[in-house]
């Protein structure tokens, strides 16, 4: 789960740049108005999904999505959906680059089979600077890797 206080100044921030209210904005995530108000207030925690409908209503990519949620789970030390999403981002991409391979992604990337291993089967959380190192090995902009990707 994501503590509310730390993903308030993305929601805030996103909505008022949009002009919408929180009723606005509960209404396109498909959440409560109450929802969006606890989030923008930081108070309590937010489930993950509530947290991942909230950005995607707002626009932002995925990998913005994963950084915002990497970052903010970091900060509780707790997992977050930006493992399940990168995950599914590494499967699409061996699935549509044929030979791509756990040791091929690890070897371009500069990372051990073993992390390699662990973020494709969504049991690790990555770095940022792990997700741009696969990116970059891979030669893929970070919106076409997570292309595809559902939130």
């Amino acid at each position: 789960m994501i503590i509310a206080h730390l993903i308030r100044p993305y929601i805030r921030e996103a909505r008022t740049a949009y002009g919408w209210t929180q009723e606005q904005l509960a209404q396109r995530a498909g959440v409560s108005a109450s929802a969006v108000s606890q989030a923008e207030r930081g108070g309590g925690s937010m489930l993950d999904a509530t947290a991942r409908n909230l950005l995607t209503a707002l626009n932002l990519s995925q990998p913005e999505q994963a950084r915002i949620l990497l970052e903010c789970s970091r900060e509780v030390n707790s997992p977050s959906g930006a493992a399940t999403i990168f995950a599914q981002a590494l499967r699409n991409a061996m699935k549509g680059m044929p030979g791509l391979t756990i040791e091929l992604i690890a070897a371009r990337s500069g990372r051990s089979i073993d992390t390699i291993r662990y973020l494709v089967e969504g049991k690790t959380e990555p770095s940022w600077e792990t997700v741009q190192a696969v990116a970059n090995g891979l030669k893929v902009p970070l919106d076409k890797l997570f292309q595809g990707v559902e939130s």
